[in-house]
């Protein structure tokens, strides 16, 4: 399993994002026809941290959680779950066969506005040490 896979199945199983959003957690951008509220997930770094000759044994990659909803205040309600999903998470993500996370932390919230569609929005980056 990726990282990018475990973040949507922990994301996914959180109980109090997944009232709020179903599945509708993508990579990258938002599928046409999908309404909000929706979170979309990039990576936004991945700097290669060397354990000694050629191997890695840590990640630390940084991505971001862009949390969209009808309104401002229901965009800051997805972010406060993605929020909860994560923050100092650590353990294996993504089920038994998962990926083993040392500790995620909150890098930086933010919000955002959509021109195009006059709609707000509200982002959360996490940087997120794995093995």
């Amino acid at each position: 399993m990726t990282i990018g896979e475990a973040i949507y199945a922990h994301l996914a199983d959180h109980a109090g994002l997944a009232a709020l959003v179903g599945t509708k957690i993508y990579p990258g951008d938002i599928p046409q026809g999908v309404t909000p509220p929706v979170v979309v997930v990039q990576l936004i770094s991945n700097p290669p941290i060397p354990a000694g000759g050629s191997s890695y044994a840590l990640h630390g990659p940084r991505y971001q959680f862009s949390c969209w909803a009808d309104g401002y205040k229901g965009a800051v309600d997805v972010c406060e779950q993605v929020k909860n999903a994560l923050m100092d998470y650590s353990g294996v993500m993504g089920g038994t066969s998962g990926v083993t996370v040392q500790w995620c932390m909150c890098e930086n919230e933010y919000d955002l506005y959509d021109e195009e569609l006059r709609r707000s929005g509200r982002a959360i980056d996490f940087i997120i040490w794995h093995e």
